[in-house]
């Protein structure tokens, strides 16, 4: 594992307590594996929900959304990020803003090939502009307007209700 991974770990796991509490705030509690090796193979937390720190998109006006990683340069490349089989959400942010997405939409967008891929010593993402994921959201935290909540509320009077109207 080099100095550089192993940094951005540590500030990835600082920034996971960050997010559990605001989660919690919010009613939905985290309950997140602390031993790395659970992480590898059962994934962050139990909820199933993917928690990534990225402090650079006020600065490049992107989400870095990572699809694959590896500890050191010499090591194997393994799925990572929305490319995990164990997790069906997305939150990705600083400590200024948190958006939430569904796994299932990222890697949509991910193999549509209109974001630019990026691949670094230990890592390749793609890039999701800011106004992209503002629409796509399914929350931001803290609560935000400009993204719509989409998260329960009630089907339109027109939404397929199922067999008969039900």
């Amino acid at each position: 594992m080099n100095e550089r991974y192993r940094s951005d770990l540590q500030a990835g796991l600082q920034f996971q307590d960050f997010v559990m509490h605001q989660f919690y705030k919010i009613g939905i509690p985290l309950c997140f594996y602390n031993a790395v090796q659970n992480q590898v193979t059962r994934g962050e937390n139990m909820q199933g929900i993917e928690v990534k720190y990225d402090r650079r998109y006020q600065t490049t006006g992107n989400l870095f959304i990572e699809v694959r990683e590896r500890s050191s340069p010499q090591s194997t490349w393994h799925a990572a990020g929305i490319m995990r089989d164990d997790c069906w959400g997305f939150a990705i942010g600083d400590y200024q803003k948190i958006w939430f997405l569904s796994t299932k939409l990222l890697r949509y967008l991910y193999l549509s090939d209109k974001y630019k891929t990026v691949t670094t010593e230990t890592s390749v993402g793609f890039l999701l502009p800011i106004p992209v994921a503002e629409r796509w959201c399914l929350f931001t935290l803290p609560k935000e307007e400009n993204c719509e909540q989409r998260v329960g509320g009630s089907l339109p009077d027109n939404a397929d209700r199922g067999p008969e109207g039900q």
